[in-house]
């Protein structure tokens, strides 16, 4: 089977992605079996996570194939408007900064979705805000309350149409959201969840850990 020509080149970095991440797990595995206790303990492996992984990447990579087979078209969709979803964080947030401040911004947003206290989509995380009842009461419309959304583009009241003289930005964005999404960046943000601008001092980021400053931005977990 051609995965390129029958369901485009993403589909297939997909599920390239699931076979080398269970073929990672696997190597693991295998030498954990092979090696000391004392030697498990150095390493700091763990055997049940080690299978839990693996277990996980083999069910992702069966249901990754099972729904392309059924509905290429849907499939596809979903997982391009997440990484549109996350190009688009990337773009109004760090479009100013250089590549490795995209990358960061880009990984806190990751981070927000592996984490059980936020939402468990790229979507759901980017656009999580409090919704106007007044333009939903009025106009059935969900439209976010002025600055009271988590990234403060969706809810400053300006245009979020990316415009086509920075079309180039956003192909980088584009390109960093796609790397992210397939787990090809070392999350240079050590886990961050958060973050600000250097010239603002949000009372919150007293509660938690500083883990790096990139470009004009202060990262921050809380643990």
């Amino acid at each position: 089977m051609n995965l390129e020509v029958k369901y485009g080149l993403f589909e297939k970095e997909l599920l390239l992605y699931f076979i080398v991440m269970i073929k990672r797990e696997l190597r693991m595995y295998l030498k954990l079996k092979k090696s000391k206790n004392k030697l498990k303990e150095y390493q700091g492996i763990n055997g049940t996570a080690c299978l839990t992984k693996l277990t996980k990447y083999f069910l992702l990579l069966k249901f990754s194939l099972a729904m392309i087979v059924a509905s290429p078209t849907s499939y596809a969709n979903n997982f391009h408007e997440e990484i549109t979803c996350l190009a688009t964080n990337i773009y109004w947030e760090a479009r100013n900064q250089t590549v490795s401040g995209m990358i960061a911004v880009g990984m806190v947003t990751r981070n927000r979705v592996k984490k059980n206290t936020f939402p468990a989509t790229y979507c759901e995380v980017v656009y999580e805000a409090k919704m106007s009842k007044w333009w939903k009461e009025e106009h059935n419309k969900d439209i976010p309350v002025r600055n009271k959304c988590q990234f403060s583009w969706y809810c400053d009241g300006l245009s979020d149409k990316i415009p086509a003289y920075d079309r180039e930005v956003w192909e980088v964005s584009l390109y960093i959201a796609r790397g992210i999404f397939l787990d090809r960046y070392t999350d240079n943000t050590f886990g961050a969840t958060h973050y600000h601008a250097y010239y603002v001092s949000p009372k919150w980021a007293r509660k938690f850990r500083h883990t790096t400053t990139i470009d004009d931005h202060i990262f921050y977990r809380y643990d």
